[in-house]
């Protein structure tokens, strides 16, 4: 996994959020919020909160650990 900062319009979310836990990061602001993990073509592996957050914050990146192809999830 390689730390990048990642366009938003590049992540892919399938997952649902609980509101409190957005709301949650919100709180903390965009400087807080921990990098989220996404493998290799964008989809989120950990960090759907965090994720939907900066999205609500209008960030326009956000650092993600980004998979590369030849490796398995953590």
């Amino acid at each position: 996994y390689e730390l990048e900062d990642v366009p938003i319009g590049n992540i892919i979310s399938p997952w649902e959020v609980e509101e409190a836990r957005v709301k949650k990061y919100v709180k903390l602001g965009l400087q807080a919020v921990p990098p989220i993990v996404v493998a290799s073509n964008y989809e989120v592996i950990d960090g759907t909160h965090r994720f939907e957050a900066v999205k609500r914050l209008g960030g326009e990146t956000i650092e993600a650990y980004v998979g590369v192809d030849n490796e398995t999830p953590p």
